[in-house]
C-alpha cells in the first residue's frame, strides 16, 4: 500500500511539472463582424491582439474576407500570414458560434501555435439584422511548439 501512494505521489508530481498553465499562453481581445446582404455578398473581418507576459508587446492583427456573387470569387487578407479565424456557422438564424483564433508567436525561445476557442451569442440587432458583432477576451487554450 505504501508503495502504491509513494508511486501515485511521483505521478502526480512528474505530470504537473510537464503541464504549462493555461494563463502562461495569453489570449486575445477579439472583435469579428459577419455580413451576409440579401445581394448574396458575404463578408467577415477580424480585429485581434495577443497579449503574452512573455511579449514586450501585444501583438495587433486585422484580417477581412469578402465573397463577391457576380465574380465568384474572394478576396482575403491577413496582417499576420500566421493568424486564422473560424466564425463556425454563424448565420442570421443561428447566432451562437464557436470563433477558433490559431496564431504562431515566439514564446520562450521558441514558435509556438497558440491556439482558443470561445463561444459567441452574435448580435444582429443593428440595421437590416443581415450584418452580426461579437467581441470579448479568447483565451488561449492549447499551444504547441
Amino acid at each position: 500500500m505504501h508503495l502504491t501512494a509513494a508511486l501515485l505521489s511521483l505521478s502526480a508530481v512528474a505530470s504537473s511539472a510537464a503541464v504549462t498553465p493555461r494563463a502562461e499562453y495569453g489570449y486575445w481581445d477579439f472583435k469579428g463582424s459577419v455580413s451576409f446582404p440579401a445581394s448574396g455578398y458575404t463578408s467577415y473581418s477580424v480585429e485581434a491582439t495577443y497579449h503574452n507576459s512573455e511579449l514586450a508587446d501585444p501583438i495587433d492583427v486585422t484580417c477581412n474576407y469578402l465573397y463577391s456573387p457576380p465574380t465568384q470569387t474572394t478576396e482575403a487578407s491577413c496582417s499576420d500570414p500566421s493568424f486564422s479565424y473560424d466564425f463556425g456557422d454563424v448565420r442570421m438564424a443561428d447566432t451562437v458560434a464557436n470563433v477558433t483564433l490559431q496564431q504562431t508567436v515566439g514564446l520562450w525561445g521558441e514558435n509556438v501555435t497558440v491556439i482558443g476557442v470561445k463561444e459567441f451569442d452574435w448580435d444582429f440587432s443593428s440595421g437590416s439584422g443581415r450584418s452580426g458583432t461579437a467581441e470579448g477576451k479568447i483565451e488561449v487554450t492549447t499551444a504547441v511548439a
